[in-house]
């Protein structure tokens, strides 16, 4: 007995804790901003989906009161695109006829579009009392592990697998149906399903329970705090206790939904309506505000403590005062300010007069100086000209000596080299003539001598001792030069290259009779 009495004056604190914990979820408000100093415009975020009283807010900045300008609410941007629902049915053993009601629901909201792409659904069914609510392990919920799906197909067949003869628990079954305690163990699930969608919970189930060990207060506060409303699709039947959870719906920002008639459509109609509008019911309502401060320019920031419905705060928010300019402290300091501009222009008198004075005399001493260094400057250049013009003609002289050297050097080896070819011309005519080439292309035959001692052929004038006029042979194609002891060959990077006999070379000897060929092009060398 005593146990009890401390359980429940436990859970009666935490609830009354946890409803001034849930206030704080129903407001937010960023710092505020700057429009025109003094005024401040700011946005005030409700997440109740019938918006707040505005009325019954008020701003105080310690003990003083901030006079509001709120604007009408508009609808806030969606804080997701999809939702994620975890959806209780009571499948209760003695009332198989109420389960297959609640799956008729669900079904038809399915076929009507309920899902959307990026939806996650998932189905758990409770029957019984939880034994001993003292006990975390023993969880109502069947099965223990559900997994969340995001098809039709998928959710349908969740729906299906409900079966009448499967329950959690096997207790006090004939009477009672914990739907609270169904709906406290369906808040921690989801809690602690990891996702960036909009979470709900929708409650398929009769419009009362006998079990209240766990009280509404708890289910709200905890609902509050998960940020999880609870939606109710009700089976309505005639009793004469009712422990509803239409004040849960309501206080967990959800909806709930009762028809007298049981009528499917109807409910699965109030259930699509319901899933359509749960995120934007979720995102809120959205208040344009601004305040004028009560505090001049100071540069601090100031707290804003914000009060709804209680004395206690539910938003806390902070502004931030520009630092007081030049003008604002002239403003508010007149007599201060004339004084201390008419000091402040005595002192620049006699500045400017001191500094005048010392720039005359400055003036002075550079122009003399700069006459000094003018004169210095001519002289300098004077004999820096005479310099120059000696440095020019001794120039001239080398020039000239260098020319004359270079003009004899040249001849000297000009002749050395006529002496060299005339020698090298006598060796190469030992057999009483000079060797010659034997030209043949197309038909036609020509003979040419070979009048140098390292003779080229090539298709350029400027560059070959022969010309030969062929696409197929380069500049300077190829040489033929004498070495004192016997002919050699050389390729002159060409084009298409010789052959020496049909052998491709880059530089060979060659002899008496041996054949050079440039594609159809035959030279004969002979001696």
């Amino acid at each position: 007995m005593r146990i009890s009495r401390i359980i429940f004056i436990g859970l009666f604190v935490c609830a009354s804790f946890a409803r001034i914990c849930a206030q704080n979820n129903d407001i937010y408000i960023g710092d505020a901003n700057v429009n025109e100093f003094p005024n401040y415009t700011g946005k005030l975020n409700a997440f109740n989906p019938d918006g707040i009283d505005t009325n019954q807010l008020s701003f105080y900045e310690g003990d003083s009161l901030i006079h509001l300008n709120i604007q009408k609410p508009r609808k806030a941007d969606l804080i997701s695109e999809n939702k994620t629902v975890l959806f209780l049915v009571l499948n209760h053993q003695n009332y198989p006829s109420r389960t297959t009601w609640y799956k008729n629901v669900l079904k038809m909201s399915v076929e009507n579009g309920m899902m959307k792409k990026g939806d996650e659904f998932a189905i758990n069914t409770f029957d019984c009392n939880r034994p001993e609510y003292q006990s975390p392990k023993k969880d109502i919920l069947f099965p223990k592990k559900r997994g969340f799906v995001n098809s039709k197909s998928a959710f349908i067949k969740q729906i299906n697998d409900i079966r009448f003869n499967k329950t959690r628990l096997t207790g006090d079954c004939q009477r009672k149906g914990d739907i609270y305690g169904a709906i406290y163990s369906a808040i921690k699930k989801l809690d602690a399903y990891a996702t960036d969608n909009v979470k709900s919970i929708v409650v398929l189930a009769d419009d009362f329970s006998l079990v209240t060990n766990i009280k509404e207060r708890a289910i709200i506060s905890l609902s509050r705090k998960s940020g999880i409303p609870i939606y109710g699709i009700t089976y309505h039947q005639i009793i004469q206790r009712k422990y509803g959870i239409e004040k849960i719906c309501d206080e967990s920002f959800g909806q709930m939904a009762l028809d007298r008639s049981n009528r499917v459509t109807y409910m699965s109609n109030k259930l699509n309506g319901f899933m359509n509008n749960a995120i934007q019911r979720a995102s809120g309502w959205v208040y344009d505000f601004d305040f004028d401060s009560p505090f001049n320019k100071n540069g601090e920031k100031h707290t804003v403590r914000v009060k709804y419905k209680t004395q206690f705060p539910v938003a806390v928010f902070q502004y931030s005062s520009p630092k007081m300019g030049l003008f604002d402290w002239i403003a508010s300091n007149v007599v201060l300010s004339i004084v201390l501009f008419l000091l402040i222009l005595l002192i620049s008198v006699f500045t400017f007069l001191f500094l005048r004075k010392r720039k005359r005399k400055q003036i002075e001493e550079e122009d003399a100086q700069r006459e000094e260094m003018e004169i210095l400057k001519s002289q300098q250049q004077a004999a820096a000209m005479k310099t120059q013009k000696q440095e020019k003609e001794l120039k001239e002289m080398r020039s000239k000596e260098a020319a004359k050297a270079q003009k004899e050097n040249r001849a000297k080896a000009q002749k050395e080299k006529e002496a060299e070819e005339k020698q090298q011309l006598q060796l190469m005519s030992a057999r009483g003539n000079l060797p010659w080439f034997t030209l043949e292309h197309d038909g036609a035959s020509v003979s040419v001598e070979m009048n140098k001692p390292v003779f080229t052929f090539g298709r350029s004038e400027e560059e070959a001792n022969y010309t030969i006029n062929l696409k197929t042979v380069s500049r300077r194609h190829f040489s033929v030069s004498f070495d004192g002891n016997g002919y050699l060959i050389k390729d002159l990077n060409s084009s298409n290259g010789i052959k020496v006999n049909g052998i491709a070379v880059k530089e060979s000897k060659i002899q008496h009779g041996d054949v050079i060929s440039i594609g159809d092009l035959y030279i004969t060398f002979h001696i």
